[in-house]
């Protein structure tokens, strides 16, 4: 056993390490932001009250926790950035800081020097060699400065403990520019055996080559750098902005799958729901992210207790003409709490998220939204039926057109001037639901409740050679192969919302029985997404007529989503089911494929192989099947119809020369014939489909010239009668687009129907149909 002077030694050693873990976490950084309310900017000037009224008074506050001395040292520099009111791009030269033209300011030392902003302006004096006094000059039109017209402003002094630079960082996603600024720090455990959340996300981001195609604020070439090189609050920052890309820019579902993600075996909402205290390690991120219009403001510090961790208190105020929120200290009127994001707008009260890591985040975009429900208030029973309304209405405004249930589309939640109908229904955690959107509608949804498990095994039994809709309730992304694990060779079909797989044989080979020889057979890019919902069909044999205890299998492999570009050259509508077709030997000029259905367009892809895979949404339903036709695009010109193409039997193997009908298979294989040339040598005109078809009340009309000439395009009923000349004159070579507002020559608006629109030109007249319905 130890010596009592052993003993001694050791106690000493634990208080020092527990000394310095709770300097570590006291001596942390601080931030403030303020958004100016509509009609208002932060650079309307106002006189220091000093209890932060006004945008003087956190300007204070920021120079005052921007000193390398005293118990609240912050001495690895200060930054401040703004945005204009009518700008979100944010402009910043080191070299010539003081001039109206910038709108960031940095003050950078890692030597621990005497570079730092000492005191406030009242006290010190006015020096404009000071970064801060730069930016309180431009920002609040002060010394000669004026009409800065700063509509958000984030300010940040650094205590770090890796990297050189500081906050706020900036990423150009488009034309907006997110900036971030973080309070906390993601570092290792006081023990071995703590998980080191920075390691993860840097070991994450590396594997998908993030740091060869991505800047940082402050590494030149992060690609090459180590670990301690980087900023730990600029990876978080990078991993949020990785996520909401993925989420089609939702900054609100990116930062929350951001903080909920498994990443390299750690799963970050436990880590980050882990309560810290005095000698915890912090693992602290409350942070504040901007995209030039709104402030995301998220705390996962302790708020009940703040007198035991002022450090990373957080709070906000109502100030009239603006918002502003700070930490440390004295708090401001309103106090956000632990594990709460707040949203922060200019023309809107502010909006609380609470429980924000304990949520299931969802964002449904326009057209159908394969989705299942993960996460729902229950009592009990992980897979009790829940009733729907209450759910579904917590969208503002609630504007669903129908829910399907039923692989059949035969029950169906209908919305119907804000009263629900079939209100019987409820839901389940482990079916799949389609959602539909209108188009250019975007509604998000917050689900809140217990998460199921990962092994959660269904009671019942799925029957083979039937269809099942199952909702996917692991936490992680994975290939389609990897979910199903021992089941994968009983796997017939699945359908998702973006993609399908089918299990079938080509006889002829010539790779053998069972490998995958076209987009549709293959699982490559097929990967599986928490909280989305797949149609699944088993194989049936006598031996095992159904599938028992079923579950998803969890693997060590995550795999990230491929995201399918949009076709700019074809517009279709998505339909609540597809059929598929593969086109094989695609030459190398091809760059958009889509598929026609009586002049209508119902399915498009973009070309990136020489076989790609394209969902159909035929509207076959009501009338007589006829047969699909094809156009491409070659380079950015216009699209051109394919003369001919050979269909595979899959029966026999062999391409013939029929055409694929809508409505009389799932799945289809084509390969081009002989193609028309691409725009710029086409010898006749061309009219495309219109967009969108069937359209309320506006739809776009676009055609292709082969010269200048004469032209009329106009618009007929279906009595022949002509309803109104949208065009006539002279029109030159190209492409042209055209829009009709869906109202007569007399400006009234026409009524629902089958209309055809024409295009008369030199020696050829065109036609094509398109729908009106309201």
């Amino acid at each position: 056993m130890f010596s009592k002077n052993i003993k001694s030694v050791v106690i000493i050693m634990i208080v020092f390490i527990m000394s310095l873990s709770s300097i570590v976490l006291y001596a942390n950084c601080d931030m403030i932001a303020m958004l100016a309310k509509e009609g208002n900017t932060i650079s309307q000037f106002g006189n220091s009250s000093g209890t932060y009224e006004y945008p003087l008074d956190f300007f204070e506050y920021l120079m005052q926790r921007s000193i390398n001395s005293g118990t609240k040292a912050n001495p690895n520099g200060y930054g401040v950035i703004f945005y204009h009111s009518n700008s979100t791009i944010i402009t910043y030269d080191p070299t010539n800081l003081y001039n109206e033209d910038n709108e960031a300011w940095y003050l950078v030392d890692t030597d621990y020097n005497d570079y730092y902003y000492h005191g406030s302006v009242y006290t010190t004096g006015y020096d404009d060699n000071n970064a801060l006094n730069q930016a309180y000059d431009v920002i609040l039109n002060q010394h000669g400065c004026e009409n800065t017209e700063a509509s958000i402003v984030l300010g940040h002094a650094r205590k770090g403990t890796t990297g050189t630079g500081s906050h706020p960082f900036r990423f150009n996603l488009g034309d907006k520019t997110f900036t971030f600024i973080q309070n906390g720090g993601l570092e290792n455990g006081i023990t071995p055996n703590e998980p080191n959340i920075k390691l993860a996300i840097h070991t994450e981001l590396n594997s998908l080559g993030w740091f060869s195609n991505h800047s940082f604020n402050w590494i030149d070439n992060p690609a090459n750098a180590t670990i301690n090189q980087f900023i730990d609050s600029e990876l978080l920052f990078h991993w949020i902005m990785k996520n909401i890309i993925d989420t089609n820019g939702s900054i609100l579902e990116g930062c929350n799958r951001a903080l909920t993600a498994t990443v390299d075996g750690i799963d970050l909402s436990q880590e980050l729901l882990t309560p810290y205290g005095y000698h915890d390690w912090i693992n602290c991120v409350n942070f504040i992210l901007s995209d030039g219009e709104k402030l995301y403001v998220f705390r996962n510090s302790e708020s009940e207790e703040t007198e035991n961790d002022i450090w990373h208190n957080l709070s906000y105020s109502d100030l009239d003409e603006f918002y502003a929120i700070k930490t440390y200290g004295t708090e401001l009127s309103t106090r956000i709490d632990q594990y709460d994001m707040v949203c922060f707008s200019k023309d809107e009260d502010p909006i609380e998220y609470p429980n924000f890591l304990d949520i299931d985040y969802k964002t449904f975009s326009s057209g159908y939204n394969w989705t299942s429900f993960p996460r729902l208030v229950r009592n009990e029973n992980i897979n009790e039926e829940v009733d729907i309304i209450p759910i579904l209405e917590t969208i503002e405004p609630t504007n669903f057109d129908y829910l399907d249930f039923d692989a059949d589309g035969e029950n169906d939640l209908v919305y119907d001037n804000f009263t629900w109908n079939h209100v019987d229904y409820n839901i389940q955690s482990t079916t799949l639901y389609k959602i539909k959107i209108d188009p250019d509608e975007e509604r998000s949804l917050i689900v809140n409740g217990t998460r199921m498990e990962y092994d959660y095994t269904l009671t019942d039994p799925l029957a083979t050679d039937e269809y099942h809709w199952l909702g996917y309730w692991l936490p992680e992304s994975q290939n389609i192969e990897d979910a199903f694990g021992d089941l994968w060779e009983d796997v017939k079909t699945v359908k998702a919302e973006d993609w399908f797989y089918g299990h079938h044989q080509d006889p002829r080979g010539p790779g053998g029985p069972g490998e995958p020889q076209y987009p549709s057979y293959s699982p490559k890019g097929k990967t599986m997404e928490y909280g989305k919902g797949y149609v699944v069909e088993f194989y049936y044999s006598e031996e095992n007529p159904e599938i028992t205890d079923f579950q998803w299998t969890r693997s060590e492999t995550i795999e990230e989503p491929e995201r399918k570009e949009k076709s700019e050259d074809f517009n279709y509508a998505e339909k609540a089911e597809y059929e598929v077709i593969d086109v094989i030997g695609i030459d190398s000029g091809i760059t958009e494929i889509g598929v026609y259905e009586n002049d209508v367009c119902v399915g498009a892809v973009v070309v990136k192989d020489s076989s790609e895979q394209i969902l159909v949404y035929s509207d076959n339903a009501n009338r007589d099947p006829v047969p699909f036709t094809f156009e491409i695009t070659i380079g950015r010109g216009s699209s051109v119809p394919i003369q001919s193409y050979s269909t595979l039997n899959l029966r026999s193997g062999e391409y013939e020369e029929i055409p694929v009908i809508s409505g009389r298979q799932e799945y289809s294989v084509i390969k081009f014939g002989k193609q028309e040339e691409p725009e710029n040598n086409i010898a006749m005109p061309i009219l495309l489909g219109n967009y969108p078809n069937p359209f309320n009340p506006t739809t776009s009309i676009s055609f292709s010239l082969p010269n200048e000439q004469d032209i009329e395009l106009s618009i007929y009923n279906i009595k022949g009668q002509k309803v109104k000349t949208l065009y006539s004159g002279s029109a030159d070579k190209g492409k042209h687009s055209m829009v009709w507002e869906g109202k007569d020559a007399n400006d009234k608006s026409v009524s629902s129907g089958l209309y055809f629109y024409k295009l008369k030109t030199n020696n050829n007249v065109l036609t094509r149909k398109m729908i009106m319905l309201k």
